[in-house]
């Protein structure tokens, strides 16, 4: 039963998948389209004439190649301000941290509930959709995933604003269906690296793991 409402919910992704295929141009310029109605209302937005871009061509013309530095002012505003329409017209409620800078101890890299829903996770589904199609015999939600992320505790740096390594941020904002089959959050987002380990050991040597996820290198040692 359970594998028949899988295989059922993750079909209706074919389609999209195969459009991506048939169409790749068409689909681009749809999410360049996407992109523009909702920057568009923002400061960069403005400050980038935003409202002049109809193609790809008006965009390299008006937007220039930037890099973390030269969007730092802008994040700066959405952090210490608690500013709303800075780069996305939606509110910026979590940050995840990467490596730092020559200026800076860490970047903070804006995740929006566009992003996890429109890129991060329906990756996923189309992922789960494309393995399912090839491996229609497949036994995957029968069981437990093992998750494996990074080390980072989730903090707020006030008023509603989280930050993380991008793993803990996916592990917070996971829908509920993805909860229920994973290991235990508690125990994800033990910052201490060999508790961490142990502890996942202890949680799946019982139970019936039926993936793996996370950073290969990673796994490997647990593994071991």
């Amino acid at each position: 039963m359970i594998k028949h409402i899988f295989d059922l919910v993750f079909s209706s992704f074919y389609k999209p998948i195969d459009a991506f295929i048939e169409k790749p141009w068409e689909k681009q310029l749809q999410t360049f389209n996407y992109i523009l109605a909702h920057g568009r209302r923002t400061y960069f937005g403005e400050k980038n004439n935003f409202s002049q871009i109809k193609t790809p061509e008006d965009f390299k013309k008006h937007v220039p190649i930037m890099g973390y530095d030269d969007l730092k002012p802008y994040l700066d505003i959405i952090i210490n301000e608690r500013k709303s329409n800075v780069l996305w017209d939606t509110p910026v409620k979590w940050f995840a941290m990467s490596s730092g800078t020559t200026n800076d101890k860490s970047k903070y890299i804006p995740v929006t509930k566009e992003s996890l829903k429109n890129c991060l996770y329906r990756g996923g589904y189309h992922m789960l959709a494309l393995y399912a199609k090839h491996f229609p015999e497949n036994r995957y939600m029968l069981g437990k995933s093992l998750v494996l992320g990074g080390s980072q505790q989730v903090n707020t740096i006030g008023q509603g604003i989280f930050t993380g390594d991008i793993s803990a941020v996916l592990v917070k904002n996971l829908p509920w269906w993805a909860k229920r089959r994973r290991t235990p959050e508690e125990i994800s987002l033990i910052p201490e690296w060999d508790l961490k380990l142990q502890q996942l050991t202890d949680y799946a040597i019982n139970k019936d793991i039926r993936s793996f996820v996370g950073v290969p290198s990673w796994m490997l040692v647990l593994l071991k």
